[in-house]
């Protein structure tokens, strides 16, 4: 399992040169990778890009030596949506549903509805949501929503997770708590993990980092 990039540029509307320049890079299976770099870089960008959601100008991105260039924007979507878990940092949880109503309905579409379902449970244990079960959102910290929400993303049966500061808000512990999380992900179901990020200590726990520069 692999995510390739292959001379990928993008240019921001009305921009006057490239943001991402002929950018190749080769993600592998079994790893968490850090996109890391100053502010204006392209790292939200590049994993935009990586999502799919974003075109890319020039280049091409495979995953698993499958080229998306020239996929029909149907077979674009279907793809993303059944291979791709995607972390935002703007994403929100459900607001009237409770953790574990939360987790009933993301398990809901899968082929094995309980088994993503017991691993969602698990995770939430792991990252220090036992307890909080008939809790809704309002009634957790931010800390504690961020958390849920990167369950909802790594419970799927996903080959791909991409995601935007998934540290962000969170403090020290926590942070080594999702991290730690997101390595055995990507060793024990053999996933691709790529995230944006600033935070030393993600950056740290990782194991490749690719360090982006302004154009």
């Amino acid at each position: 399992m692999t995510i390739e990039l292959h001379d990928i540029g993008y240019r921001l509307p009305g921009a006057d040169r490239p943001l991402i320049d002929a950018a190749n890079h080769r993600f592998a299976s079994g790893t968490v990778t850090a996109i890391t770099g100053p502010s204006g870089s392209g790292k939200t960008t590049l994993l935009s890009l990586l999502t799919l959601l974003v075109p890319f100008d020039t280049g091409d991105i495979l995953f698993d030596g499958m080229a998306t260039a020239a996929m029909a924007a149907d077979d674009r979507e279907r793809f993303r949506c059944q291979q791709i878990g995607v972390l935002f940092q703007t994403m929100r949880v459900l607001a009237r549903l409770t953790v574990d109503e939360q987790i009933d309905f993301a398990a809901g579409n899968a082929r094995d509805p309980a088994s993503i379902r017991r691993r969602g449970q698990r995770y939430l244990q792991r990252l220090g949501l036992a307890g909080l079960h008939g809790h809704l959102p309002d009634q957790l910290s931010g800390g504690q929503q961020a958390r849920l929400a990167m369950t909802l993303c790594l419970m799927r049966d996903v080959r791909f997770v991409l995601a935007d500061e998934p540290t962000a808000a969170l403090d020290a512990a926590a942070s080594r708590l999702l991290m730690d999380l997101l390595r055995e992900c990507a060793r024990e179901r053999d996933c691709v993990c790529v995230l944006a990020t600033h935070d030393p200590l993600a950056i740290e726990a990782a194991d490749e980092v690719l360090t982006l520069d302004k154009c």
